[in-house]
């Protein structure tokens, strides 16, 4: 257990929080650009309908298509998964919490993905399957 600091709110949560992967593409956005909200909107989107799925796997796409740096119009595709054993809040809160690590080395990179001990995250904009 530890604190986390989310929504201006600080909660007790109880997630392995241990770092496994984390890999950035080489590639950015711009700050403010299309394919900056549709990453925000991919990622909330990830957060959100996680833990509703069975066994908490859910992928996502994103219906808005963003330009990347290149003028060339992508579409975003998501995955969030969490440990099944977690509770519903616990895996959104994990999440939250990947995706903060995430962006701390990623920060604006048009593709990533993070791996905790109880949940992993990936945004890309070309498709991929199970298999990561």
């Amino acid at each position: 257990m530890f604190l986390l600091f989310l929504e201006s709110r600080s909660i007790v949560v109880a997630f392995d929080s241990k770092l496994l992967l984390r890999v950035c593409s080489g590639n950015l956005f711009l700050i403010g650009s299309d394919y900056d909200f549709a990453v925000g909107d991919t990622i909330n989107d990830l957060i959100e309908h996680t833990s509703e799925h069975p066994l908490f796997d859910y992928y996502c796409e994103d219906i808005h298509h963003a330009k990347s740096i290149y003028g060339q119009e992508v579409t975003l595709y998501g995955h969030g998964v969490c440990t099944s054993s977690l509770p519903q809040q616990d895996c959104r809160d994990c999440l939250k919490y990947a995706y903060l690590e995430m962006m701390e080395v990623c920060t604006h990179s048009d593709g990533a993905r993070i791996q905790l001990m109880d949940c992993r995250l990936r945004y890309e904009n070309y498709k991929f399957n199970n298999d990561e």
